[in-house]
């Protein structure tokens, strides 16, 4: 028989107390079985679960000076950057996940992939209305992988610096969180220089036809030129002095831009062939010092809680017209 804790909008905390103490003695002791039970899994079932994490730095450019400023803005509104694409958007794309899937680690068995490491079964669940039926075995496979590692992977960016922070945990192997960190630093580095290559193969194609147009267009004015000198032996005429200026600016003008763009395509040459990347290392993949997730203490406090506090509720609910009178 309890007593109510709550009388005419009143709380009575002695009361109160004397609830705790009876739910103390009667259910937690079962919560206290619970915890001793976890306690068991946690040290002979419980995989171990490491991390390891990695830092860089992205969207490094240099400084353009002179005419080449004007030139690499043009380019820019082309959409010929240096480096343009997003890493959270490459780690959620199916190109990265079956670089990092099907990618063989070493292990104490030999090497593996993921889905052999895993031991994933190309099954199709009982319940899955979500998931198209006729889908084949090692397609399954591969989303049960992609899942699993998507759970795994944990991205962070700073936009201000450019520095990006990548975390992996993985179950029971130390060395093979270590090889995946490195996988998916290998895999950004690769992706980043297939994008740089074709943005320089791209900038290439445009400069070559605006180099080319630029010459038609000096040639039309040094043609230009040739012919007002041939029908004018003599300048002194002010109005006649006033055309030859105009037509050596224009020469003048076309020939700084047809020297830039040579020089501009000359260095898209290069960077097409550039193997360097605009992807710098900070902290290279080193596994943590402590193991990821809760500890034992943690998690045994908040099953304790939990399920003490669940079957208190019960108690609650069903001696409620006991312990809250209005």
């Amino acid at each position: 028989m309890f007593k109510p804790i709550i009388e005419e909008g009143n709380i009575n905390f002695l009361n109160l107390l004397h609830f705790t103490r009876a739910m103390l003695k009667k259910y937690y002791k079962i919560a206290l079985i619970f915890v001793f039970l976890y306690g068991a899994y946690f040290f002979f079932l419980k995989d171990t679960k490491y991390s390891a994490t990695l830092s860089f730095y992205t969207n490094y450019n240099q400084e353009a000076a002179g005419l080449s400023v004007l030139l690499s803005r043009n380019l820019a509104e082309q959409g010929f950057n240096d480096l343009n694409f997003s890493i959270n958007n490459f780690l959620q794309s199916d190109n990265f996940y079956n670089k990092i899937i099907y990618n063989d680690y070493n292990i104490e068995n030999g090497k593996k992939n993921l889905v052999e490491i895993w031991n994933l079964q190309g099954g199709a669940p009982l319940i899955n209305l979500s998931q198209i039926p006729n889908l084949s075995v090692e397609d399954r496979k591969f989303l049960k992988a992609k899942n699993i590692l998507k759970e795994s992977i944990s991205f962070t960016e700073n936009k201000k610096t450019g520095l990006n922070t990548i975390s992996v945990i993985v179950k029971k192997y130390p060395d093979l969180t270590v090889q995946v960190a490195e996988q998916i630093y290998n895999a950004i580095l690769v992706y980043s220089s297939e994008v740089t290559n074709v943005k320089a193969k791209e900038k290439s194609i445009f400069i070559e036809k605006r180099l080319y147009e630029v010459g038609l267009k000096l040639e039309q004015d040094e043609n230009e030129l040739i012919e007002f000198l041939g029908k004018n032996k003599d300048l002194n005429s002010p109005l006649l002095a006033i055309e030859r200026s105009r037509i050596q600016r224009k020469i003048n003008v076309n020939n700084a831009i047809f020297n830039s763009l040579s020089n501009q395509l000359e260095l898209a040459r290069i960077e097409e062939k550039n193997n360097t990347s605009s992807v710098f290392i900070l902290d290279k993949p080193k596994l943590n010092n402590k193991k990821a997730g809760r500890g034992l203490f943690t998690n045994s406090l908040i099953l304790f809680i939990g399920i003490g506090g669940l079957i208190s509720l019960r108690d609650l609910y069903i001696n409620r017209k006991q312990l809250f009178i209005f």
